[in-house]
């Protein structure tokens, strides 16, 4: 594979940047999501390269995934490619990075950001403009402590206006990377005109210790809530279900002299989920078990501050996954 580093060590990379294969031989991997809804018809854009190290990746990954109406019927179509690390190339710049292979590529700045992929069975083309990046890690992503994260997270935007398939979209787009991802994740996403939310949690590494860590980000308007059971005074009630295909979360902080709750209720058909697709472990990209995704879930909200009731709202065509074991 083609990797071009032009980035220097003294400059902080962008959190949306690749890292790059490391010289020591340790499993990592970088990764994006980009997902793009309109109404309750969706897309997203996965894409995932991972190392044993040695300066080199081993293997590299797309995944897209579309929900569209065909013929007055809803229908999900989803597709994986492999590529050996020869077959593809990424370039890094101060200013941002491309990834190419032969379905497409992922071109991303500060400024903008573009992706067209063609599975054959799926295609997908999103594209959006400047960020409005979350700090989803808050303080544990500081210098002192983002050691103890075997998996990084970071979010590039939420609900950025912008195309999919030459039709106007709201696009979320975020990043991880790292050694591997959690034993065990939920994740939801949803958007409409006047609100988004974004929340994932789990059995999430910390160090020696793994935890039951919630994130979760919640804007109305030009209201934003941010929850991180990393931070104090912030907690999570969780009642999850693969099964049924449900998951239940009530968020709590007090924060500058609110009380504030947010509850979430998902739920989807079990017969909308995905085969499971491919996700980082430290052998590389494994399906067992991999993740599910739903990209027909319904997503009721209700958020309230000391007590009152602020935003009571329901999201459809909402992204609901459960992944790991």
């Amino acid at each position: 594979m083609k990797l071009l580093l032009l980035t220097t060590c003294a400059t902080a990379l962008h959190p949306f940047q690749p890292r790059g294969p490391p010289t020591r031989k340790r499993p990592h991997f970088d990764g994006w999501c980009i997902r793009a809804s309109e109404n309750e018809a969706s897309a997203s854009v996965i894409v995932g390269c991972f190392s044993r190290g040695r300066r080199r990746y081993d293997k590299h990954l797309v995944i897209v995934a579309q929900r569209t109406k065909e013929g007055g019927a809803w229908r999900t179509r989803v597709a994986q490619k492999f590529y050996d690390d020869n077959e593809c190339s990424l370039t890094t710049t101060d200013e941002g990075f491309c990834f190419a292979a032969p379905a497409g590529v992922l071109e991303a700045s500060p400024s903008s950001l573009t992706t067209n992929f063609d599975l054959g069975s799926v295609q997908a083309s999103i594209s959006t403009g400047p960020e409005a990046p979350w700090n989803p890690e808050g303080w544990l992503g500081s210098r002192w402590t983002r050691w103890l994260l075997p998996c990084r997270y970071a979010v590039r935007s939420t609900n950025s206006r912008g195309t999919w398939n030459n039709r106007e979209a709201y696009v979320h787009a975020e990043a991880q990377y790292g050694a591997r991802f959690p034993k065990s994740w939920r994740w939801v996403q949803a958007t409409d005109t006047n609100a988004t939310i974004v929340a994932t949690g789990g059995a999430f590494e910390i160090g020696p210790l793994t935890t039951n860590t919630w994130l979760c980000r919640y804007q109305i308007g030009d209201r934003v809530w941010s929850f991180r059971t990393t931070d104090p005074r912030t907690s999570c009630e969780e009642v999850s279900d693969e099964g049924e295909a449900s998951l239940q979360l009530v968020l709590r902080r007090s924060f500058g002299g609110e009380k504030r709750r947010l509850e979430l209720t998902c739920t989807a058909k079990p017969t909308t989920f995905s085969e499971p697709l491919y996700c980082p472990t430290r052998e590389g990209f494994s399906h067992s078990p991999g993740s599910r995704e739903s990209f027909s879930s319904t997503v009721r909200v209700k958020a309230d501050v000391n007590g009152e009731v602020v935003d009571e709202r329901i999201f459809e065509g909402a992204c609901l996954e459960f992944g790991g074991a």
